[in-house]
């Protein structure tokens, strides 16, 4: 301890007189925030004393870079301030995960940070295990370069093309009872924001997807949202359940792409269903661009027939003309209501 003011010791010594083995408490006197303590044997003249240590207090833990302890309510609250260009967290939790596997079966989880909340049976208010708030008083004026702010971030660094799966995010409800039927919700997750009035900017979003590209060079990935079941053991009522109002319940806008739905596989029902729909502007289903076609194609996807317009003329393609060239008149064989028919008609020329 390096001080040139007065200090208190506290020193319990070994009954024998002959050696000098004792456990030292030491502070400066007019100081009642830094304690120190030491252990030693033998001639402390001699060299054989020890170091003196510090003890950590509420008021001197992380003190040295701006971080206080103290109880705030029912609570331990931590808090510092950064100076300008300090990034560092109050708290830094760092785990080197052991090698193997935690259990004979390979399925053990270790983890960095474990925090367990219990609702017990007499709990009839909501219950957060983990919160993370964010008071957001920081501004931007149009033009300034904008850096968001986030409440939680996690992520993951894959340092080998070999690298095991990564899951920033990964959460689960396990519904341990076993039970069907459940009479309230099971929501893996649940993203909302509360806001008021109009979006004329549109910046509000519920949830936003960014593919980002290393050092900026061409990047692919193999889906955006993954839905998964196996057949026969897991079945979504609704992959997407909507509700409520919208402007347009999907919005390609100036995309490039190869398609807007692409579908395999089979359907116990019709593939596009509009027959719920009881109200339609323009009394219109399905509205297309003059350019495009409806084209029909066999198993093998080639083209069958098509249904388009050209000019202002609708076209009927893959319809067999039976006829040749000239006024003479032949037909084409069209079924109405189960029933075939050969409609006369003749070339333009």
């Amino acid at each position: 301890m390096d001080t040139n003011d007065w200090c208190h010791l506290m020193s319990v010594t070994h009954s024998n007189d002959q050696n000098y083995h004792a456990l030292q408490l030491a502070g400066a006197y007019s100081d009642n925030e830094n304690f120190f303590i030491r252990k030693v044997a033998g001639d402390i003249n001699a060299g054989y004393g020890a170091k003196w240590r510090k003890l950590v207090t509420d008021q001197t833990l992380g003190a040295d870079v701006g971080i206080k302890w103290s109880t705030f309510q029912q609570r331990v609250l931590v808090e510092k301030s950064q100076a300008q260009g300090d990034s560092q967290p109050a708290i830094d939790i760092q785990v080197n995960a052991g090698p193997g596997v935690l259990n004979a079966s390979g399925t053990g989880v270790s983890s960095s940070l474990s925090v367990v909340g219990r609702a017990m049976p007499d709990t009839k208010h909501g219950h957060f295990t983990l919160v993370a708030k964010l008071e957001n008083y920081a501004t931007y004026a149009d033009g300034e370069p904008e850096a968001g702010h986030v409440a939680q971030a996690s992520y993951v660094d894959q340092h080998s093309v070999w690298s095991t799966p990564g899951w920033a995010i990964a959460a689960e409800v396990k519904e341990i009872h076993g039970e069907a039927n459940p009479r309230f919700g099971s929501l893996a997750a649940e993203l909302t924001v509360i806001a008021n009035g109009t979006d004329d900017f549109d910046k509000r979003c519920m949830l936003f997807l960014p593919a980002n590209s290393k050092d900026g060079g061409y990047a692919e990935f193999a889906q955006g949202i993954y839905w998964k079941t196996d057949i026969g053991q897991e079945v979504y009522k609704n992959a997407m359940f909507l509700q409520g109002e919208y402007w347009n319940i999907l919005n390609a806008d100036a995309v490039k792409a190869q398609r807007l739905i692409k579908a395999t596989g089979n359907f116990s029902g019709p593939v596009i269903d509009l027959g719920f729909v009881t109200e339609a502007g323009e009394n219109t289903a399905l509205k297309m661009n003059v350019a495009h076609q409806i084209s029909w194609t066999t198993a093998d996807h080639i083209v069958a027939q098509r249904l388009g317009r050209l000019g202002d003329t609708m076209f009927i393609d893959g319809l067999p003309w039976n006829g040749t060239a000239g006024p003479q008149v032949g037909f084409v064989t069209i079924v109405l209501n189960g029933t075939r028919l050969r409609v006369p008609c003749h070339l333009e020329s």
